[in-house]
């Protein structure tokens, strides 16, 4: 699936999430990690190694039972993270969208309505998506654009 694929399918909705292969592999190297603090290393830390496994296991499991994900609509999009946080935003409520660099590259927006004393209204795109940082701002403006302006 390509960004043009995901924009010919408007108004949607169309849910985006990353592949189970990128979800997982994270998790699944830390749990290696663990079993090989535990097995190799010192007797003191292993009740430590064993419970951050665990933690690493529940959180591939969580990840494949409920991953993070954003859906396209009309209106607006909806993100949802790995927890049960969920963020909806209004098309016409939200800025273009950007790429910029943190410790990897992350989609940025400003969303007029967390704007206030205590947030500057910047809020970055949960990674949920197939796609590169670049492509999916470029779909993400794309979508933006149908939606508003026809």
């Amino acid at each position: 699936m390509t960004p043009d694929d995901v924009l010919n399918q408007y108004p949607g909705p169309v849910r985006l999430r990353r592949p189970a292969t990128k979800a997982l592999f994270i998790p699944a190297l830390l749990v290696v990690l663990s079993a090989y603090m535990v097995f190799t290393g010192d007797p003191r830390g292993k009740p430590v190694a064993i419970v951050f496994g665990g933690l690493f296991i529940l959180y591939a499991i969580a990840q494949h039972f409920r991953p993070p994900t954003i859906e396209l609509t009309a209106w607006g999009f909806v993100t949802t993270d790995i927890l049960v946080s969920t963020t909806k935003s209004r098309w016409r409520d939200v800025s273009d969208f950007t790429v910029v660099m943190n410790r990897t590259a992350q989609v940025q927006y400003f969303d007029k309505n967390d704007e206030g004393r205590w947030s500057s209204g910047a809020r970055g795109l949960v990674n949920a998506y197939p796609f590169s940082a670049q492509e999916m701002a470029e779909l993400m403006n794309a979508w933006r654009q149908r939606s508003l302006f026809g």
